[in-house]
């Protein structure tokens, strides 16, 4: 039940926070400083009842039973808090400075008063390193994330949380322990700092209605609330008001199109996944600009992708293909009514496997050039196991597979092929020459290795060919 607001001055219910009687003369210039209470006692309730700002939407929030109560921090509106404070906390109207509400809401920042700061909030459980080993403590407000969710106790649930990652459609074993590894690493995640933490990209090449979106759906079901959005260039800007409240876990750029070369470009969507911080207008009309990190981590789905090597690097792809999923049509039902089980199993395979490896791992991928080493020891030290970020069978592709195609040869040296690359013409030709950067045999090798769908390289007599897969 939202408890309604009662004018200070003669009792009748606030409409829209303005007395309805004539008669009154009640105003949002009225003060409310009772003679007996200091600022100090009135912020050490507002702690005791869990009250945290916001940075982000640069509010001040006071959770309750079933609804949290939000009230600005800035501008005009600064009286709903100062009606707040009167009618909950009993605080009495005295004759004085008429605008000394407004000072108060002004005084009310973290760093001034002592409340907690957040810059993230929401039902999803984040783990601590105590004597460098990750471990679940469960507070609510911590390192700048309010936990909302139901209380969480690390234990084995019998492998659900491994059958949860056996229901999804991934297309290798290689996909699944990529999969498995970069959902363990979500209990972690306030260890790496945003920008540092690769999108998932959810690609086939099975076509459609094979359940990438809905996949995306099951991962926030489980971990977090997901923003999901068709993706061009103005969509980061459209989705920046929803995000800097810092409520949702995930961002979803949705079926990604290839352009006209038949490549997906990187460009504005390389950049939103690496940025490490957005800004955007405040709110209620205050004026001015706010700056908080980015409070989501990224989710890419795709049909046949191809993508620019800037894109390339920046993701770590998971294959899906058609199969039949465990839940009698309702797959996501299914497993969300397990929620619990699944995050608690979750929390104390991640907690067991840092007890393995003794705390912080620093491991290399074996892939020099890798752009995320941090996110990659976290995430071996999660799952328990290092793995290759680049699955054999990938579900993606490079420009060089159109290059390489189009040159229509795959039986010759990679030596002489080395050369028939770098004189190829054509969009994706150029938009693979620009990106690469300075040409090596090496280097064509190594792409071909990593990101070929198409094509694999083979020696023989101490040669290097090129083959079809």
């Amino acid at each position: 039940m939202i408890r309604e607001l009662k004018c200070p001055l003669c009792g009748e219910v606030l409409d829209n926070l303005q007395c309805p009687s004539e008669e009154c003369s009640f105003s949002d210039t009225y003060t409310i400083v009772r003679e007996d209470t200091s600022l100090d006692e009135v912020i050490d309730q507002l702690k005791a009842a869990g009250a945290y700002i916001n940075v982000g939407l640069q509010t001040l929030i006071i959770p309750g039973l079933t609804v949290d109560t939000v009230y600005p921090l800035d501008g005009e509106r600064a009286a709903i808090l100062a009606s707040f404070l009167r009618t909950t906390f009993g605080m009495t109207q005295r004759t004085m400075q008429a605008n000394n509400a407004l000072s108060l809401c002004h005084r009310m920042r973290a760093e001034d008063v002592g409340l907690p700061k957040v810059v993230k909030s929401g039902e999803y459980p984040l783990m601590d390193r105590v004597e460098g080993k990750l471990v679940y403590l469960g507070q609510q407000i911590h390192k700048g994330y309010y936990y909302q969710g139901p209380r969480l106790t690390p234990q084995d649930h019998g492998g659900v949380f491994e059958r949860w990652i056996d229901s999804f459609r991934w297309a290798s074993g290689q996909d699944r322990q990529l999969l498995r590894a970069w959902l363990l690493t979500l209990f972690a995640q306030r260890y790496v700092p945003p920008g540092r933490y690769p999108a998932l990209l959810l690609g086939t090449h099975s076509g459609s209605s094979v359940g990438k979106t809905e996949t995306a759906n099951m991962i926030s079901k489980i971990f977090g609330r997901m923003i999901s959005r068709y993706w061009s260039p103005g969509v980061a800007k459209e989705a920046d008001r929803e995000m800097v409240s810092g409520e949702h876990r995930f961002f979803c750029a949705d079926n990604l199109v290839a352009d006209k070369s038949g490549v997906i470009s990187g460009g504005h969507l390389s950049e939103f996944i690496t940025r490490e911080s957005f800004e955007t207008k405040r709110l209620y009309s205050t004026g001015g600009t706010v700056r908080v990190e980015k409070p989501t981590v990224d989710i890419l789905t795709a049909n046949y992708p191809i993508l620019a090597l800037d894109l390339l690097q920046r993701v770590v792809a998971v294959g899906l293909r058609n199969k039949p999923v465990e839940g009698h049509g309702d797959w996501i039902g299914t497993w969300t009514a397990q929620r619990r089980e699944i995050l608690e199993e979750g929390l104390w395979i991640v907690q067991e496997n840092s007890k393995k490896f003794g705390g912080e791992v620093d491991c290399s991928c074996g892939y020099s050039d890798f752009r995320y080493p941090l996110w990659y020891s976290l995430a071996v030290e999660c799952a328990g196991e290092e793995f290759t970020p680049f699955p054999e069978d990938s579900c993606v592709g490079c420009p060089l597979d159109l290059v390489l195609e189009r040159l229509d040869n795959d039986n010759e040296p990679l030596s002489d092929l080395y050369q028939q690359i770098k004189g190829a013409s054509g969009t994706a030709a150029k938009l693979f020459k620009r990106q690469v950067g300075e040409f090596s045999e090496e280097k064509i090798c190594g792409i071909i290795e990593r990101w070929s769908k198409d094509y694999k390289v083979i020696e023989k007599d101490g040669v290097k060919w090129l083959r079809t897969k």
